[in-house]
């Protein structure tokens, strides 16, 4: 057993070898003038962040800024106003550059900025893992700020609005269809198994295609009676407008659709969040997610909430259905 946390050890060192060279990389560039933000973490969390880059110049009169990013996010990342460039590294790099900056405290140094939650440090290898945290009790919004030093109130951008070339076949192909997320990579959690069954079957009664944002990851699941959708974010954030109804749980695909115009109802376990409950109860919220900073960060309309119990699903079922685009 020593001999395999002293092999742990080893790796933990060759990782933070890795990512003291990336960040001399990135270190590099602040010589051609550059700022640069790393978001090191799931779309949600980025999305925050990136919102911030106009208020950011604005608030340090930066000419240029960059963001550091997973390379999945890199072309979505560019649609926010503010962002002159990015940065991609591979989910090995910024793993490697995240721990690096957590273990020698690099979170604010020089023109480069850590855009997550400082001392937030996690390391898994077969044989044993650890994760320290010292940030809680910060809302995405606030968060957000804290990371950027921005002072409260500063607002945040809603991303370019992506227009598809083939935006009249997406409006006839999917004005009557509904599309669910029903899965969450973040802690926010899934909902009950049934509901997003039974809300599949209630629009397809009512003469609606149904489908399942579908793109093989573990954590995810098709509705059965759906059918499948994948998609990349950016084809995501340019074809989801066109649905008469986008339904989910509270992720990073909702933090960024919030961004755009399409019609979304959230659906969130009311024992997560702001709902400390011990019952698993699903709660809906229309045209917003989860977190009322959102409300005003991309200024979306007065949100409706009902709370979900098995003995009242219908009144549920009519109160989702009368948020539908008509």
């Amino acid at each position: 057993m020593i001999d395999e946390v002293k092999k742990g050890f080893l790796d933990l060192e060759e990782l933070l070898d890795t990512g003291k060279q990336l960040y001399g990389e990135i270190e590099e560039l602040t010589k051609n003038g550059l700022d640069l933000v790393i978001l090191p973490e799931h779309l949600g969390d980025s999305v925050w962040t990136v919102s911030f880059a106009e208020a950011y110049k604005r608030e340090n009169q930066i000419s240029s800024l960059y963001f550091v990013c997973p390379k999945s996010q890199g072309e979505l990342v560019q649609f926010f106003p503010g962002v002159d460039g990015v940065v991609t590294l591979t989910s090995d790099e910024m793993n490697a550059l995240k721990i690096f900056v957590n273990v020698v405290n690099y979170h604010k140094r020089g023109h480069i900025r850590y855009g997550h939650y400082r001392k937030m440090l996690c390391y898994n290898h077969p044989n044993f893992g650890f994760q320290m945290m010292y940030e809680a009790g910060l809302t995405l919004y606030s968060a957000a700020l804290y990371w950027l030093d921005l002072p409260n109130g500063s607002k945040a951008s809603r991303m370019m609005e992506i227009v598809p070339e083939d935006k009249e076949e997406l409006k006839n192909m999917f004005q009557k269809s509904i599309l669910l997320f029903p899965n969450a990579q973040s802690s926010f959690g899934n909902i009950s198994d049934g509901v997003f069954e039974m809300i599949a079957s209630f629009y397809k009664e009512k003469g609606y295609e149904v489908y399942t944002n579908y793109n093989g990851f573990e954590y995810e699941s098709v509705v059965p009676g759906t059918e499948a959708l994948s998609s990349t974010m950016i084809e995501l954030a340019s074809m989801a407008p066109y649905f008469a109804q986008v339904i989910g749980v509270r992720s990073g695909a909702m933090d960024l659709l919030a961004h755009t115009n399409t019609n979304l109802s959230i659906i969130y376990d009311a024992a997560s969040q702001e709902v400390r409950s011990t019952h698993k109860t699903p709660r809906l919220y229309q045209n917003e997610v989860l977190l009322s900073d959102v409300l005003d960060l991309v200024n979306r309309d007065e949100m409706v909430n009902y709370q979900f119990s098995h003995d009242s699903k219908d009144e549920f079922l009519r109160a989702l259905f009368s948020q539908v685009r008509v």
